[in-house]
């Protein structure tokens, strides 16, 4: 038997000495460095150890008679390049990232492909969004990476602003630019019956989602169920609409005429809808051209994405522009955490408890007493 390198058994991590055969940096596929140490056991069978530096996935088997063999609970995996496009992680990150990325994202992606991109570009699996926004939409997609994930649902819950285009006296199937016209009824220009309608659009209202739209009916997205040929009725759902304003002059072509909006809306609000809605009350048929997202809560900008990771801004940063700080000694955020309710003088509410600079959990207040909601992870 062979012994291996001290330098090279310190930089693999190898967990034995005795080797028959050492494979030093079998390859290198854009700065993924992997070695293979193989040790023949007293059976006469060979083990097989992987170890990488960079972004590979990488798994052990054993060897006999030329057939791989997995370890007793495990299974054995063939080298698989976590990323193809990307050329380098941000400097320092090795092992699973924890914060948020803030993208601005462009037309024709998926939310999706956006989070399907971030995987690759950061090398790992645990990587959401708070808050889908169509293909044909662009703007603030805020991302979750590691443990931030276990925050986005209160990102997502944050009111939006919007920009759009909505064009009078034409509908879709889709209420916006990407499904085929339905009817064109036309409408002629009237300001002031516009200016009702958007009133009467504004504030509390009770909106129907689109039926091309991820709403589930029994467990089936409703787009799924409309291009399947079945038609959908949607519930309508409680939504805040709390700006609706028209900018600038208005475009007129023949029988159809553009304006530009900005909304300011609570979560959940389905702007396309919005549009066919207004259409609707003007008495004729309305849909979406174009759409950005401006804003989630405080949260503006982003960046496009690239074959660069993003940066990270830390969750601590995101999450207290998003919840107030709920200030509790020591021994009260080891209680909340332990599940603990504690008394606090404090308005009804949701918190994020901060200690050392980062985030340990965020509770609600009711009646003076916190209840936890979620936990970051311990360490």
């Amino acid at each position: 038997m062979a012994r291996a390198p001290k330098n090279l058994r310190d930089r693999w991590q190898v967990p034995f000495t005795d080797v028959e055969s050492l494979i030093d940096a079998v390859r290198t596929v854009e700065g993924i460095d992997v070695a293979v140490v193989l040790k023949e056991d007293d059976q006469g069978r060979w083990r097989v150890s992987t170890r990488s530096l960079g972004r590979a996935d990488v798994g052990a088997g054993m060897h006999q008679s030329r057939r791989w063999r997995a370890p007793a609970g495990g299974r054995f995996h063939r080298f698989r390049e976590r990323r193809r496009h990307a050329r380098r992680l941000p400097a320092g990150a090795r092992g699973v990232i924890s914060g948020f990325a803030l993208v601005d994202k462009e037309q024709g992606w998926t939310s999706h492909d956006v989070v399907a991109r971030l995987r690759r570009l950061y090398g790992q699996k645990r990587v959401g969004h708070a808050g889908t926004l169509d293909p044909m939409a662009t703007g603030v997609l805020v991302v979750g990476l590691g443990t931030a994930t276990r925050l986005l649902r209160f990102v997502q819950g944050q009111p939006k602003t919007y920009e759009a285009t909505i064009r009078l006296g034409q509908g879709t199937i889709t209420d916006d630019a990407e499904g085929e016209a339905t009817t064109t009824p036309g409408w002629e220009w009237d300001p002031a019956g516009l200016s009702t309608a958007i009133t009467q659009l504004t504030g509390d209202i009770q909106q129907v989602p689109s039926a091309v739209s991820a709403v589930k009916v029994n467990g089936v997205r409703s787009y799924a169920r409309v291009r399947a040929g079945e038609d959908v009725e949607l519930a309508a759902r409680a939504v805040t609409i709390s700006r609706f304003e028209m900018v600038g002059p208005p475009r007129i072509e023949g029988p159809l005429v553009d304006i530009d909006v900005v909304v300011d809306c609570s979560s959940g609000t389905y702007i396309r809808a919005l549009a066919r809605d207004l259409g609707a009350a003007l008495g004729t048929a309305a849909h979406l051209t174009a759409l950005r997202r401006t804003a989630i809560g405080p949260i503006t900008g982003g960046v496009q994405l690239s074959s660069e990771a993003p940066p990270v801004v830390p969750a601590e940063d995101v999450i207290t522009d998003i919840l107030p700080r709920l200030d509790l000694a020591a021994e009260q955020v080891q209680a909340v955490r332990d599940g603990k309710r504690q008394q606090v003088a404090a308005p009804d509410g949701t918190y994020v408890v901060i200690a050392d600079g980062r985030w340990q959990s965020i509770v609600s207040v009711a009646d003076g007493w916190t209840h936890i909601e979620v936990n970051a992870p311990s360490g």
